[in-house]
């Protein structure tokens, strides 16, 4: 169930909302209320009375009768379907309106011969030959109303609707109008329900669309608009079976005239098939009034932007062309009720946002407002009276417009009156030579380029005293230097120049006052302050004077001027620093104003000078140097037209001097043959050293930042020499210089030895570690007795420490081998080597018992001697020992010390034998 309600319930919720058909009552409105409360009400308004001005003399006739409350052929009606394009109005029918909403699923037919039609309209429609002469006009409905129209034009929005669409649309057609006559002219009579840009009445045979029914052609097919009939019936939001698109009525009209509208529907010939016209709720326009201009202002009802006024002038302004019978205004500025503006026309003379309220008779308002902007008057400045003698009245009325310009740049002229003036009207036509009279006003106007506007003023023309303007004297310009470096401004006392721009006139008597422009001058305004120094703004600058006797009229005065002119200050630069090899020299150069003094010292000094040339340029060359020196400033001097000044300067160049690099070579005098050696170069860090080997060609090698490098010779079978050449430092500047120095490597050749013989001792406690090694017994043995020749022990190969213990105690238990380093004494790095092994014997132990060596004395029988070969002993003696050696001594001292041995093969008699 639930996979089908869903979208059933979707079905019939888009259903409603799409076929929703329209409603209609002739009871929630009064017909005059249809008139003032809906056909008039300003939309969104959904009921209250419109401001319509005067609408009045309202009548109507339905099939009741005619202005009877009980209608059912004119009515209100409400449409939210979006197919139908007026969401509220009047509907006037040829039938009854209750059976005009949809959906179209009946034919209208509600209607009675006794239901009279409407002859205007017959008359109407045969005068056009749209109806026969024998045509007649039933059911007639009609709205009837006079109104006064407050612009030139009046709309109001409507659609038709008749069950004659279809089948009848090709021969019968209801017909309506909307006739329309000016009261006030007595005019003619215009039928406003006509087919858009065209003089064609709107009716069913004029707009037609032949796919509802071909028997005949469409006519003005793109103003009808939906068929009800068929498939479209179930949705329709009338129960008519066609209906036009939404059309509007208008009219040209006059504004305030009186109108009478007469609004009528009939069905022709029978009353068997209804039609309706739907009137636009709110869309009866005829205007409201509009703030406009009067007098030079006419037609404007804009006072801003390209439409501003000019300065202060007042604007008159009225709401709509005549006041409305019975309306009440109300002006506003920027929101602020006008106190007393309760007319319909007004006089506006403050720039801001003016609106006008409307309260009809019947409670509601209309505003219209309209924004005023001033444009600016010109920044002119005062003019000044004018004076002459009584006996000569002849004005130069142009001496005012330079003040009156105040800088501006544009057309002044002079005239007799203010009107004249701000028109522009007989302007004075020889200002420059006017005669005028004591007390006359000249006015003043000074036209706007950007504008149409005019600024005025005006002065007074005087004619008393007789006075004369007063001649100054020129005084001389002013030159001064400029009081910072560069400026070019300098601090002018102007009160010097006083004395001599009076001259012969009073100090008492005259006044002097300086101007930064001859208009000020003139003028006599913005004096400068003469309390501190000027300080000068342009070079040169003109400074204007005027010259005025204190008890003459303003306009009595001598002007005249002269220059403030800033000289520069001196100055000078040095340049030069630099760095240079010792012994050499360097350039100094000074930079500055031409055929200036320049003052330096050289390290501290005393003063020397040097004289800039033509072009600001002077040079120097140093002495050879070989310390660093600098060059400071001390002073510029300069004489100009300002006169002699001398100016303190700061700056230096400084020579810095490089020492000349400097180098060593060492290395050793002598090594082995075959071996190679390490020459050393010492001196100046990050020099380069050039040097040769044995003559050859240069050879270059770069000392380190310690100042070492170092070279390692091939293999050395001969004597070899490295001589230095030079030394060159690194960087800028290069310095060299030539070096002496060299090293002789001669060639040694190692000293032939012998391997010694084992050194061998015996253990005196079983320990294998014996003290009683003298090892320099065994030199003689290793050099051979050669002389010179050293000889040094070692216990490992690499040791490098040689054993000083003499005795020496093995360090090895039974058996070590020590290395030997012989060297001749002039040459120790060249050696030879060889081992000597130390041998600690254990002590044998002898047969305890040795039994007794018995011989028969067979060779001399009786002499007790005979021949005993010793080392048949030996196998007894050593009982079982091996590696011992065996000797035989006459005592026991002799053979502790090894001493005196017997030989093998001893003739004895009977004796003892160790």
């Amino acid at each position: 169930m639930k996979r089908i309600l869903l979208p059933l319930f979707l079905f019939l919720i888009g259903y409603n909302a799409f076929a929703q058909p329209i409603t209609t009552s002739t009871t929630t409105y009064t017909v005059p209320q249809l008139v003032q409360d809906v056909l008039f009400a300003a939309p969104p308004d959904d009921g209250g009375s419109a401001c319509v001005g005067t609408v009045t003399n309202i009548t109507w006739r339905t099939d009741t009768g005619t202005n009877l409350p009980n209608n059912n052929s004119i009515g209100f009606f409400q449409n939210t379907n979006p197919n139908f394009p007026i969401s509220k109005g009047i509907i006037m029918s040829t039938g009854n309106v209750a059976n005009a909403p949809g959906p179209n699923t009946t034919t209208q037919g509600f209607g009675a011969t006794t239901w009279n039609g409407d002859a205007q309209l017959l008359a109407y429609l045969q005068s056009l030959a749209i109806a026969p002469a024998t045509d007649t006009s039933k059911n007639a409905t009609i709205l009837e109303f006079d109104f006064t129209p407050l612009t030139n034009q009046m709309s109001f929005d409507f659609l038709f609707a008749s069950e004659e669409y279809g089948t009848f649309q090709c021969d019968y057609s209801d017909s309506f109008a909307f006739f329309l006559k000016n009261l006030t002219t007595a005019g003619p009579t215009v039928n406003l329900a006509l087919i858009p840009s065209t003089t064609t009445p709107v009716s069913v045979t004029t707009i037609r669309d032949n796919a509802y029914n071909s028997s005949c052609a469409s006519k003005n097919v793109t103003f009808f608009g939906n068929y009800n009939g068929g498939a479209n019936a179930a949705t329709a939001a009338t129960n008519f079976n066609g209906e036009t698109v939404l059309m509007t009525a208008t009219a040209t009209v006059i504004p305030n005239n009186l109108y009478h509208i007469k609004l009528v529907i009939a069905d022709r010939n029978d009353t068997n098939y209804d039609s309706a016209v739907f009137l636009g709720g709110g869309s009866f326009n005829i205007g409201s009034p509009t703030i406009g201009g009067v007098g030079e202002y006419a037609g404007l009802t804009s006072f801003s932007g390209p439409d501003a006024v000019c300065g202060s002038a007042q604007v008159t302004v009225q709401a709509g062309a005549v006041p409305i019978s019975g309306v009440t205004y109300s002006w506003t500025l920027d929101g602020v009720p006008i106190v007393g503006a309760n007319t319909y026309n007004y006089t506006m003379t403050d720039p801001g946002n003016y609106c006008v309220t409307m309260t009809y008779p019947s409670g509601c308002t209309q505003t219209d407002c309209t924004l005023v902007e001033h444009i600016p008057s010109l920044p002119i400045g005062p003019a000044s009276d004018l004076y002459a003698c009584p006996s000569f009245p002849h004005f130069n009325l142009t001496q005012n417009t330079a003040p009156v310009l105040n800088g501006l740049s544009t057309n002044v002229s002079y005239h007799h009156s203010l009107v004249d003036a701000q028109n522009l009207a007989a302007a004075i036509s020889n200002p420059s030579n006017y005669v005028g009279y004591d007390g006359e006003i000249i006015y003043v106007a000074v036209e706007d380029d950007s504008s149409i506007c005019i600024t005025t003023t005006q002065f007074t023309l005087h004619l008393n005293a007789c006075f004369t303007n007063p001649t100054p004297i020129t005084p001389p310009d002013m030159i001064q230097y400029e009081t910072v470096l560069n400026s070019g401004v300098s601090s002018f006392n102007l009160s010097s120049q006083t004395a001599t721009v009076l001259g012969s006139y009073s100090a008492a008597s005259y006044t002097v006052s300086y101007y930064l422009t001859q208009a000020d001058a003139i003028a006599g305004t913005n004096p400068i302050d003469l309390s501190t120094g000027y300080l000068n703004i342009s070079n040169p600058q003109v400074i204007y004077v005027r010259l005025h006797e204190n008890s003459a009229p303003a306009n009595f005065y001598g002007l005249t001027s002269f220059n403030l002119i800033v000289v520069s200050l001196p100055t000078a630069s040095i340049s030069g620093t630099t760095t240079i090899c010792s012994g050499g020299n360097a350039t100094i150069t000074f930079n500055g104003t031409p055929n200036a003094v320049v003052t330096y010292t050289v390290d501290g000094g005393s003063n020397q000078t040097v004289t800039l040339d033509g072009s600001g340029v002077a040079t120097l060359t140093t002495p050879l140097l070989t310390a660093s020196s600098t060059y400071d400033l001390v002073s510029v001097s300069h004489t100009t037209i300002a006169g002699p000044t001398t100016q303190p300067l700061t700056g230096s160049a400084v020579v810095t001097v490089i020492p000349l690099p400097t180098v060593s070579i060492s290395g050793p005098v002598a090594v082995c043959l075959g071996e190679t050696a390490t020459i050393t170069f010492n001196g100046t860090p990050n020099a380069d050293v050039t040097y040769t080997v044995d003559g050859g060609p240069n050879q270059t090698i770069s000392l380190d930042g310690s100042g070492t490098a170092s070279i390692i010779t091939p293999a050395l079978f001969v004597a070899s020499t490295y001589a230095l050449v030079s030394a060159t430092t690194a960087g800028t500047p290069v310095c060299s210089q030539p070096q002496s120095g060299s090293i002789t490597v001669s060639v040694n050749i190692p000293p032939v030895i012998n391997n010694p013989t084992p050194y061998e001792v015996c253990d005196d406690n079983e320990d294998g570690i014996s003290c009683l090694f003298d090892l320099s017994t065994k030199i003689n043995e290793i050099t051979g007795g050669t002389p010179g020749l050293m000889a040094d022990f070692y216990e490992t190969p690499t040791s490098g420490i040689a054993i000083t213990a003499n005795p020496y105690c093995n360090i090895s238990p039974n058996t070590q081998t020590l290395y030997v380093r012989v060297y001749d004494i002039s040459s120790p790095s060249c050696y030879s080597t060889t081992t000597l092994q130390l041998i600690v014997n254990p002590h044998p132990v002898p047969k305890p018992n040795i039994s007794d060596y018995v011989q028969c004395d067979y060779n001399s029988p009786g002499d007790g001697v005979e021949q005993f070969i010793l080392n048949s002993k030996d196998v007894e003696i050593a009982n079982g020992q091996s590696g011992v050696a065996i000797g035989y001594y006459l005592t026991q001292a002799d053979a502790l010390s090894q001493t005196n041995p017997l030989p093998n093969v001893y003739t004895s008699g009977t004796q003892q034998i160790w």
